[in-house]
């Protein structure tokens, strides 16, 4: 039973990572640039790092707390809170910059991606009161996919998608947040 309990959290921890890796990956180059860079090399100030950062930093958390639970073969009290405050800490930044993002240059679609996820992320998390502990964590990895698709980067990198600008980076990033999705998704006992 513990096995089929950890299957999420094993098939989601390398996807974890990817996103985490992918911020060192060539994604966007813009107008006046031949080069792509990465979204480390758009971290040039406390905005920039701001808006970028909390997902591939909540990224990174979240595959190590998951490489925990599943080393310690328990979800424990104390990883569960920290995925909160991870989790809290991306909505957090994502709704903040987004929302001054779309007042200041009037770009909507900046503050969507985060006005859409962070009630489907309290919700995930909410759903899972009264479950096991492998299943609370399973509603929360899906709460962190759905609070990493919201956030700014995914969603500016999707508003571009197919554009010369985007690099190879960003597909890579883009669909190991698509991946997260599906694999993180809630299922029901068939």
């Amino acid at each position: 039973m513990g096995a089929m309990e950890q299957r999420t959290t094993r098939r989601s921890t390398p996807l974890l990572t990817l996103i985490a890796v992918s911020s060192v990956l060539p994604a966007y180059r813009t107008c006046d640039e031949s080069v792509y860079r990465s979204p480390l090399e758009y971290m040039g100030d406390a905005w920039s790092a701001a808006w970028i950062a909390p997902v591939f930093i909540g990224a990174a958390a979240i595959a190590a707390l998951s490489v925990r639970a599943l080393i310690r073969k328990e979800v424990d009290l104390q990883t569960r809170r920290l995925s909160l405050a991870v989790i809290g800490l991306l909505l957090g930044s994502t709704l903040v910059t987004g929302l001054m993002v779309a007042f200041q240059d009037n770009d909507w679609p900046m503050a969507g991606g985060a006005v859409v996820a962070a009630p489907l992320a309290a919700l995930m998390i909410r759903r899972a009161r009264g479950l096991s502990s492998w299943k609370i964590w399973d509603q929360l990895l899906f709460a962190f996919a759905i609070a990493a698709a919201g956030a700014g980067p995914t969603v500016f990198l999707a508003c571009s998608f197919g554009s010369s600008d985007v690099g190879w980076g960003a597909y890579v990033y883009l669909g190991a947040i698509a991946a997260l999705l599906l694999v993180a998704r809630p299922r029901r006992n068939v």
